[in-house]
């Protein structure tokens, strides 16, 4: 046991340096958590990435499946004038990724012809209407849709049809 007295400091050395390591006090604790806290919430609120879209084309068998019929606007954005919204006083359809979308009307933005609202709101998109009268009774339509965090996905210029009998 003898041998074992010499060296009693080195053994002892290493338990006694990790006893005077420097631990975060309770407050220096709590800030780092408050910090790391805030930093998680901000990357939950971020935006993804913007999904730039364009609606798809609505077809006969599209307004048959999901009963569009009735009085409403008609707006065909683009060249090709191909239908791509359908806005009825209460509700708008419009086509994204090949799946139909039916959009509430919100009740408090104005109307437009036919009853018609300038703001339908979806799940995921946000969708803003707008009409102007054009030449010999033609009228020009515009389409906004917005993601959940107001951005921009798809806006389009084109010929609007509204009526009773669409």
């Amino acid at each position: 046991m003898r041998w074992l007295v010499p060296l009693l400091p080195q053994l002892l050395l290493p338990l006694l340096l990790s006893a005077c390591a420097d631990e975060p006090s309770p407050d220096e604790t709590a800030r780092a958590n408050a910090a790391a806290s805030q930093r998680v919430e901000e990357i939950n609120q971020m935006a993804p990435p913007l999904e730039e879209l364009a609606p798809d084309l609505i077809t006969a068998d599209d307004i048959e499946a999901a009963a569009m019929q009735g009085p409403g606007c008609r707006f065909m954005p683009g060249t090709n004038h191909g239908l791509r919204v359908i806005a009825r006083e209460g509700d708008a359809f419009i086509k994204l990724n090949g799946t139909v979308e039916r959009m509430a009307a919100d009740s408090g933005s104005p109307a437009l012809s036919d009853g018609v609202r300038t703001v339908y709101n979806g799940r995921a998109h946000t969708m803003l209407l707008a009409i102007a009268e054009g030449e010999e009774g033609t009228a020009e339509g515009a389409i906004t849709l917005r993601d959940a965090w107001g951005r921009v996905t798809y806006a389009g210029t084109g010929a609007v049809e509204c009526g009773t009998g669409l």
